[in-house]
């Protein structure tokens, strides 16, 4: 495995942690191009949200593996950090990150439109991890099947074609419910993951019901 040290071993990065650094990079890129946003100053308010959000993942996500490996990270600190990342790290950081965004918000008086942010995140993630597949089965680095990538590449398109014919928040519900699906049925046949982790299936349990809960509020009110 591909093991990258910056600032004399302080810093210690991975294959995976870089292809998924490069992944979501490239996710961001495909977010201005395929933007779902009618002015580009609403895409460049979204590009905001999701540069808060991702830098606080990252930095919880640190915490987060801190904690699942803290006795190793006590007794040496420097193998804690190279240690990879398991789900319970991902889990971590997404409940510390969810906190930390809701209280970033709302100290500030700020409103924010989350299905659009949902949306925006969806774009990068999704199309961030057709590229981590793509990376990935191209290099050989992590087993990754085909299928997967067919299934993202799929998202892809309706992600294109949906721009701008559908109602953002019920697309973004509707994109959440789909990929939580996808997860789950070829999840029966083949490892899924999410970039460089392996959720389980309660996680995307979770994401699908959260999904079909907001569909279903969308559409009591449009009711």
């Amino acid at each position: 495995m591909m093991i990258l040290y910056m600032a004399g071993g302080s810093f210690i990065f991975r294959g995976p942690m870089l292809v998924t650094i490069l992944s979501l990079v490239l996710g961001l890129v495909f977010f201005r191009i395929f933007s779902p946003f009618p002015s580009l100053k609403e895409t460049k308010a979204r590009e905001d949200d999701l540069f808060t959000i991702t830098l606080s993942l990252i930095i919880t996500l640190w915490i987060g593996k801190i904690i699942t490996n803290f006795p190793l990270f006590i007794k040496n600190p420097q193998a804690g950090l190279v240690y990879p990342a398991g789900k319970y790290a991902l889990y971590a950081g997404l409940v510390m990150t969810g906190i930390y965004i809701v209280w970033h918000y709302s100290r500030k008086g700020e409103s924010r439109p989350w299905p659009d942010i949902l949306l925006s995140s969806l774009m990068v993630i999704i199309s961030g991890q057709f590229l981590f597949g793509f990376f990935n089965f191209v290099l050989g680095m992590q087993s990754v099947n085909i299928a997967y990538l067919i299934f993202y590449a799929i998202l892809l398109i309706i992600m294109i074609f949906a721009k701008g014919r559908v109602d953002r928040t019920f697309f973004a519900f509707g994109l959440l419910a789909a990929f939580a699906v996808g997860q789950i049925i070829l999840g029966f046949f083949w490892r899924g993951y999410l970039f460089q982790f392996y959720p389980g299936l309660i996680f995307w349990i979770i994401l699908l019901l959260f999904g079909l809960y907001g569909l279903s509020v969308k559409k009591r009110k449009v009711h």
